[in-house]
């Protein structure tokens, strides 16, 4: 939850602008049961919907086609062929640009897993 103080996760709305996302590619995302370094492709803010959260897909193709969607709503992305993404994480947080309204940062990870760590979210450079 991106707190209005700044504290946790208001680096994630910075995505939308396309100079930061340039600046930003990577992020690490930690879970107490593995840390992951993902891949940011893509940023975009909109209201709170449950399209947000689609989970599982029937096929290879309707994947594709959900991450496609995806990238055509962000107003900063990368150069990536949807169809390279075989995994998607989409970190979403509160952006207090309007009421309701929800960054969406869209990753796939990048490389090996590494060892436990506390759950937290951090932009590298």
């Amino acid at each position: 939850h991106h707190l209005r103080n700044g504290q946790m996760f208001a680096c994630l709305a910075n995505y939308t602008d396309q100079s930061y996302f340039d600046e930003h590619p990577t992020v690490i995302y930690a879970t107490p049961q593995a840390t992951h370094r993902l891949t940011v492709i893509g940023a975009y803010a909109e209201q709170a919907n449950d399209d947000m959260r689609t989970t599982t897909f029937s096929s290879a193709q309707s994947r594709t086609a959900y991450v496609q969607e995806q990238l055509g709503k962000c107003s900063a992305k990368a150069d990536v062929q949807p169809s390279q993404v075989t995994h998607l994480y989409s970190l979403i947080t509160c952006s207090y640009n309007t009421n309701d309204e929800r960054t969406v940062l869209l990753c796939y990870e990048q490389g090996p897993v590494v060892a436990p760590a506390r759950a937290s979210v951090a932009a590298t450079g």
